[in-house]
């Protein structure tokens, strides 16, 4: 059985530094980020990020999050794969669960789902099945 959840989030924090500059190429950059999760996820994530920056007004990136905490009611932790991009001002990303990344009481857990991020308002949907 699938259950939707959709969790707010918020960003803790945000260490951006260059991997690679050239001025003919985009930039490589690599970001380490902290969030804090309210909704159908109560708890906090870690997060790196790989950037490749255009302009000041578009990028893409692929990231790897570690959430931790409680999933409607369930205690544990699960690794999420990013792959987006950032335009006009909105991150937008597919998401999924890394397969067999769940601890506790989300061991098994399976899915995927979207995130959506501006400067107002953060927000992850995921369809999730539990093992």
């Amino acid at each position: 059985m699938t259950t939707q959840i959709t969790s707010q989030f918020n960003i803790d924090s945000w260490d951006e530094e260059p991997v690679s500059e050239s001025d003919d190429s985009p930039k490589l950059m690599r970001a380490s980020v902290s969030k804090t999760f309210t909704g159908d996820i109560e708890g906090k994530s870690i997060l790196e990020y790989l950037l490749i920056t255009y302009n000041d007004n578009f990028s893409r990136y692929i990231g790897i999050e570690r959430i931790e905490g409680t999933l409607n009611g369930r205690s544990g932790s699960f690794i999420l794969h990013q792959e987006g991009t950032f335009e006009e001002g909105t991150a937008r990303a597919d998401c999924r669960i890394v397969e067999d990344s769940g601890t506790g009481e989300l061991e098994g857990i399976s899915g995927n789902g979207t995130m959506e991020a501006t400067h107002e308002q953060a927000t992850l949907t995921l369809n999730c099945q539990f093992g």
